[in-house]
């Protein structure tokens, strides 16, 4: 009689000790790892940047190859020559931020909460 009230509560102890963790530490865990966002932000290489004249090279090099061709329409006049000053590389970047309501739901969603 005795092995089966240890039977019991052992049974007792392990189906007790699955719903806590489905139904407590389970969602606990999922709410948590659903609040932040990994973001990842690639290299970026480095720009020598161009000077004035060069800027003025580039654009007269572009209109006199509208006149060789005889085009109507030139393009020149829509792209930014203007000078640009040079840029470092950057390292690519890893980092979290809170997920926003709309990410945090999808994620809730998707492990399987509400």
């Amino acid at each position: 009689m005795k092995k089966v009230y240890i039977l019991i509560s052992l049974t007792t102890l392990i189906i007790a000790s699955f719903l806590f963790y489905w139904f407590e530490l389970r969602p606990a865990e999922i709410m948590h790892d659903c609040s932040w966002v990994e973001v990842h932000e690639n290299e970026k290489p480095a720009n020598p940047g161009i000077t004035k004249e060069e800027a003025d090279k580039e654009k007269q090099e572009c209109l006199d190859e509208c006149k060789q061709d005889n085009r109507k329409i030139c393009f020149c006049k829509f792209i930014d020559y203007s000078p640009k000053p040079p840029t470092p590389a950057e390292e690519s970047k890893d980092w979290w931020r809170k997920a926003t309501d709309k990410e945090y739901k999808f994620c809730l969603h998707n492990k399987g909460l509400k």
